[in-house]
């Protein structure tokens, strides 16, 4: 019996005990310990902490605190002083499971919170805590994630008038508005959430389940099933996340997907212009993986277009690193070459391009962004088996591209034309130091026919061609490449029967009305047979040269040319004699008629020479050195006009000797 006084005794005592502990904790004036919270919280977060308000504290059954004015200092590097401020909290905690290593938190309101996000130059965030003291000695990969140890249950949390501001290095700033967001403990360790807020003044709305936050910052597996809408586009994240103890160590395995009614819709989200094609799905896996993260079964729809792959961003290695296999079934690039004064235009159009349009100059001096080209290296397959691009099909195309250190190198470049196939590669290399890119391109074809091409299926049959460029230079803008530019291009059609009045074979609009005053006088005759044309041109130190290499044969003409571009200058000079063929009628006697082509490639000029003495005349220009088929029959020069074989001269060979050798066949300009 003793024994069980001495116990109920002690009980009563302790409960007296416990009961005077607690009163004398209802009566504290918590604003008189500011300075000791302070510093606790500074150095459990390693970070400085004021807080300039009113502080509250209630106990008993359910101990509750509220706080006014809570500032939490940025890193030194920082925009501003504070990247936390809270205007007002409400936090009210069980009292019970706080005995047991347990915070659950029965009620967490907080309002009126400013929240600032950025990098600085090394790419390091200002959330990256612990930097004060001996901490700031560690290198960034050092710095741990901190674990919450003890579990953590939120039973009813409400974030109110809450911006959030994110900004990269030298980047314009992202803000999200936060109105409202509600997260509920709906049981079986799930939470309900509810997200109202703004991007950019874009509305968002979230919705949806997830595990306890508490997994999130204890290192465990965070598993969401989250919906939501952002402006027009629609957009699910299924799948989990885990946090390591270093910034690299994050587990992530998200499935997620979005969708839009229009590409137009993504333009404001975008910060640029899209143009109206139709409805976007995007469906993709996104892991982490060592030094980065891998997006895996991706899976793109544009209206028509379709992209299929893997791509692998590794933004830990220096410079960062992207890797992908790519593949389209249908890629259509119609609706993204919409001209200036579609409804749909991506871009004005540049000074460039105006000046350009008034008679000025063609290739930009603007540097090219060389730098740009440093800041990542990437190794990138994509195959496309149709590519539309306006008026164009190709087929089977393939491209690799890699960049490293500043070299991009595009090789192979192949696609199925419409009239056959075509290969090339492509380098542009700015690795060396202290001395100019160099740029190199190489394009061939063995087998193209020109009249399956769309744009002469009504105006010629056959014309089978072969391509071979090779063309050099180096400089930082296009211009400076053009300007000291070497190589050859060569460009030799054959055997081909031309619709009456064709002579201008590629649609060039500025010879057409030239070779009609050129073609001597004839009765009019449903079609014209074309034995071959060559166009070549020697590149030497920028000047695109033509010695009696444009050449054009006909049952009724022969045209001969010859003369040269300065790419540095865009001046034209072309000169083009003919005459008549198998008792053609030439006007008053004239043997040979000759015109010319002068101005600038902004701004050619036709010069019509009937003595055939002019010197100055055309040059195929930028669109011949790049294949522009626009151009391609401005290519006949100054010429012998004895010569019966104008072809075999173009191409730099001699005469047969029995001069029957057909000059239709196509022939290879190193044979």
């Amino acid at each position: 019996m003793k024994i069980i006084k001495y116990l109920l005794f002690i009980a009563i005592a302790f409960l007296v005990l416990i009961g005077g502990l607690v009163a004398s904790l209802y009566f504290i004036d918590l604003n008189q310990y500011r300075g000791t919270l302070e510093k606790q919280f500074t150095e459990l977060i390693g970070r400085e902490i004021s807080i300039k308000g009113d502080l509250e504290l209630g106990v008993l059954l359910h101990p509750h605190m509220s706080f006014r004015d809570v500032y939490l200092k940025n890193a030194s590097w920082g925009s501003k002083p504070e990247m936390l401020r809270i205007g007002q909290a409400e936090l009210e905690v069980e009292l019970i499971p706080l005995l047991l290593n347990k915070i659950e938190v029965r009620r967490l309101a907080i309002s009126d919170v400013d929240v600032l996000v950025e990098s600085n130059k090394e790419g390091r965030s200002n959330w990256v805590l612990g930097d004060i003291k001996a901490k700031t000695e560690k290198k960034p990969a050092d710095y741990e994630v901190s674990g919450l140890q003890t579990e953590f249950v939120l039973h009813d949390g409400l974030l109110e008038d809450c911006s959030v501001s994110y900004k990269e290095y030298d980047k314009k700033a992202v803000r999200l508005t936060l109105d409202k967001l509600s997260v509920k403990k709906i049981g079986g360790e799930l939470q309900q959430w509810s997200i109202g807020a703004q991007y950019n003044k874009i509305p968002l709305t979230i919705d949806g389940k997830t595990s306890y936050i508490h997994n999130l910052l204890a290192g465990r597996p965070f598993k969401s099933d989250l919906k939501g809408k952002l402006g027009n586009l629609d957009f699910d994240l299924n799948g989990d996340l885990t946090l390591g103890k270093s910034p690299n160590a994050i587990g992530l395995n998200l499935e997620f997907s979005i969708q839009a009614p229009d590409l137009e819709d993504i333009s404001k989200i975008a910060a640029t212009k899209l143009p109206q094609v139709g409805p976007v799905e995007v469906k993709a896996n996104l892991s982490a993986v060592k030094d980065g993260y891998r997006i895996a079964g991706l899976d793109v729809k544009i209206a028509k277009s379709d992209i299929k792959g893997e791509v692998s961003i590794l933004h830990q290695q220096q410079p960062l690193f992207i890797q992908a296999e790519l593949s389209s079934n249908l890629l259509d690039l119609g609706p993204f070459q919409k001209k200036a004064s579609g409804k749909n235009t991506l871009k004005k159009e540049s000074k460039q391009e105006v000046d350009a349009s008034r008679g000025k100059r063609v290739f930009p001096n603007t540097p090219l962004p060389i730098d740009q080209l440093k800041i990542l290296n990437a190794d990138i397959k994509y195959t496309v088996e149709k590519l539309e691009s306006g008026s164009d099909t190709l087929r089977n195309v393939k491209l690799a591209l890699k960049l490293e250190n500043g070299r991009l190198a595009l090789n192979p470049v192949q696609a199925q034309l419409e009239g056959g196939p075509i290969d090339g590669d492509f380098v542009f290399d700015t690795s060396k130091q202290k001395v100019k890119p160099v740029l190199t391109l190489n394009l061939r074809s063995t087998a193209l026919e020109l009249g399956k091409f769309k744009e002469l299926k009504n105006t010629m049959s056959g014309g089978s061609t072969k391509i071979n460029v090779q063309l050099k230079g180096s400089g930082n803008s296009v211009s400076e490449i053009m300007a000291g530019l070497n190589g050859e291009t060569v460009v030799d059609i054959g055997e081909a029967v031309l619709a009456d009045g064709t002579l201008n074979l590629i649609g060039g609009d500025i010879l057409s009305s030239l070779l009609g005053t050129l073609a001597p006088v004839e009765d009019k005759a449903p079609s014209t047979a074309l034995e071959c044309a060559v166009v070549r041109f020697d590149v030497k130190d920028g000047l695109a040269l033509a010695n009696k290499s444009l050449a054009l044969k006909t049952n009724k003409t022969v045209m001969v040319g010859s003369g040269q571009i300065n790419l540095k200058t865009e001046a034209i000079s072309l000169q083009i004699s003919s005459h008549g063929r198998g008792g053609v009628g030439v006007d008053a006697g004239d043997l040979t008629r000759a015109v010319g082509l002068g101005g600038t490639l902004a701004d050619p000029k036709p010069v019509l020479d009937l003595i055939g003495a002019s010197k100055t005349g055309a040059t195929i220009g930028a669109a011949v050195l790049t294949l522009g088929t626009s151009y391609l029959a401005q290519k006949f020069v100054e010429s012998a006009i004895a010569d019966n074989n104008p072809c075999l001269t173009a191409l730099g060979k001699a005469p047969p000797v029995d001069g029957k050798t057909k000059e239709g066949k196509i022939n290879s300009p190193k044979d």
